[in-house]
């Protein structure tokens, strides 16, 4: 067994910190809570944007960051600042939403932690968004406009993520089939329904990496845990990559340890105090 002090573990939200009923569990934030004040820093590693972190995980105390829009951006809660960031050019994002623009399904964009989405596109969401949860979720933290294309013209800000949501696999994988040729891009899948495109070379394991560096931490001192397929390079790049029980098979994979518990069973509690219990090695 590897024997890594770790200092910095980086957690995914869904399906991982979250239990099935979109919750963390009490005994999840206290074990959180326990790590920050034995001198590590946790932080969530999500492909939501800043506007959909959980004040669940917030409001624990001790968190400062958190790693977002699958490794676009890293924000320090305390000053309210971005302290790293990788965008899409605007050309870049109006390529792919012409590329796009035939085939139905949500189509969102992340830009400076907000989620912005048409009208149009925010009646699509019963329909392409499988979870109520995540309906929910959307419909709670969206910037609703008339015209995404507008609204992406004139606002002086870049775009962190863009974000779809299709029918089914099949549709999916097609429009990645479409997109296959854009330059400078991204893609990864934290559904099997759904598409998310970041800049060329960004994940969520660089921007642990990039973490580690800023603060002093070598990459074997990183944990990360995760479950689907945005998670991929985290688990791949980092110190201690550890899946979930609950993970796709291909994520587990990439894994150093698959955890015996899912996110329904406190898997990341369990993960955490066999951490502290081990001297923060594992």
């Amino acid at each position: 067994m590897k024997k890594n002090r770790i200092k910095i573990i980086g957690l995914d939200l869904d399906g991982t910190v979250f239990n099935d009923e979109k919750e963390i569990t009490s005994r999840t934030r206290k074990a959180i809570a326990h790590a920050i004040a034995s001198g590590i820093y946790v932080l969530p590693a999500t492909g939501r944007p800043k506007v959909g972190l959980p004040e669940a995980f917030l409001s624990i105390p001790g968190v400062r960051y958190a790693l977002i829009c699958n490794g676009a951006s890293i924000v320090d809660l305390k000053k309210n600042k971005t302290i790293y960031h990788r965008c899409l050019p605007k050309e870049t994002v109006l390529a792919i939403a012409e590329t796009c623009a035939d085939v139905e399904g949500t189509f969102e964009l992340y830009i400076e932690g907000n989620a912005v989405m048409s009208k149009e596109h925010m009646k699509l969401a019963d329909r392409y968004i499988p979870s109520p949860y995540i309906r929910d979720y959307v419909r709670k933290t969206r910037i609703v406009v008339d015209d995404l294309r507008d609204y992406l013209m004139y606002c002086p800000d870049d775009v962190e993520k863009i974000n779809m949501s299709y029918e089914s696999a099949d549709r999916k994988d097609a429009v990645m089939d479409l997109l296959k040729d854009v330059p400078g891009i991204s893609m990864a899948c934290g559904l099997a329904t759904n598409l998310e495109i970041t800049m060329e070379g960004t994940d969520k394991g660089t921007a642990l990496l990039e973490f580690g560096r800023m603060l002093g931490v070598p990459r074997e001192s990183i944990l990360a845990c995760g479950d689907s397929g945005n998670d991929r390079m985290m688990l791949r790049k980092v110190g201690v990559g550890v899946a979930m029980a609950n993970a796709e098979d291909d994520i587990k994979l990439e894994a150093d340890y698959v955890l015996p518990y899912t996110n329904s069973e406190d898997g990341v509690a369990w993960l955490i105090e066999h951490i502290l219990d081990n001297g923060m090695e594992i």
